[in-house]
């Protein structure tokens, strides 16, 4: 059942992230190519933005008591922290000396954020080699192939050091990784993963261990943990499904279910199409009043009718 609308219309929201504790709705909006972060305050129509430069927010989540908002932006080896309505400006966290990252999910005891990191690798194969004429000179056609391999990793704050320290998870592969979140207690953490052709989900313990758990079996993406810990959700084209989970010493599953189908789930692979907030509740991004979705639309004949102009 739609229960209401959060916050004030924008001409564009994307990837909507529900505070820990409800509240307030963290997204990416704007216009045309000037997309900034703004936090939606549930009970009222108040907007409050926290980015302002002409750099590109790749990512952005909530510290684990909501005060604050960590995100990077495109290119950028640093991950930069903000408070919410406190006016001022981001602060660098930590650097991460490895190439460009993405933040996941800030755990809950405020010890670990996850974040994904993307690689590109760049490949010469010779596919063909000829002579010419009678002597010895050939010439050889080369194929240049890139290819992006993909990995998890977390920062630790170290306490008696006051710093981040960044640590592998899941490591670098050809398979494409992302979308992982905490489970409430910490012990778990979600992600979804192409490794066996389609994208499934799947749950691996945290911060180690060689037990993993694929949760779909006809594709998913997005997981998200109840806040209780009790149910993990994912979308499948236009679809909400959940599963039934514990989260103990040992992991263990029910039968997946679909909960509802809206047309606003359907994801783009950039964003993320919905969260998960406290009670049940879902935040998902809707057009406004009657408007209608952007479509391609061709035109026939256009250049006949031009000329008789």
């Amino acid at each position: 059942e739609e229960i209401g609308e959060i916050g004030k219309p924008q001409t564009s929201i994307m990837g909507p992230r529900v505070s820990p504790g409800g509240d307030k709705i963290l997204a990416l909006g704007g216009s045309g190519r000037n997309f900034d972060l703004w936090v939606h305050e549930a009970a009222r129509p108040v907007l409050n933005r926290l980015s302002f430069d002409d750099m590109v927010e790749t990512g952005a989540i909530w510290s684990y008591d909501g005060k604050r908002v960590a995100f990077t932006q495109r290119g950028s080896q640093e991950l930069k922290g903000v408070t919410v309505g406190g006016g001022a400006l981001p602060q660098v966290i930590t650097s991460f000396n490895q190439g460009p990252f993405t933040p996941l999910d800030w755990s809950r005891d405020g010890r670990y954020i996850l974040y994904r990191r993307r690689s590109f690798q760049n490949q010469i194969t010779d596919i063909s080699a000829n002579s010419i004429g009678t002597g010895s000179e050939t010439v050889q056609q080369s194929r240049f192939a890139s290819s992006v391999r993909t990995s998890i990793g977390y920062f630790e704050y170290l306490q008696s050091e006051d710093r981040w320290e960044a640590h592998e998870y899941i490591p670098e592969s050809p398979f494409m990784v992302e979308g992982a979140v905490f489970s409430p207690n910490g012990r778990y953490v979600a992600y979804q993963s192409n490794e066996s052709e389609d994208v499934q989900i799947y749950v691996k313990p945290f911060p180690d261990g060689d037990e993993r758990w694929q949760v779909s079996t006809e594709g998913g993406v997005e997981p998200r943990w109840s806040s209780d810990g009790n149910e993990l959700y994912y979308t499948r084209e236009e679809t909400l499904y959940f599963v039934n989970v514990r989260t103990g010493k040992s992991f263990q599953m029910g039968e997946t279910e679909p909960l509802f189908s809206s047309s606003n789930l359907f994801s783009s692979g950039l964003f993320s199409a919905y969260d998960a907030g406290p009670e049940g509740r879902f935040v998902l991004v809707d057009l406004l009043g009657n408007a209608t979705s952007p479509a391609i639309r061709i035109s026939l004949n256009w250049f006949t009718e031009f000329k008789e102009l």
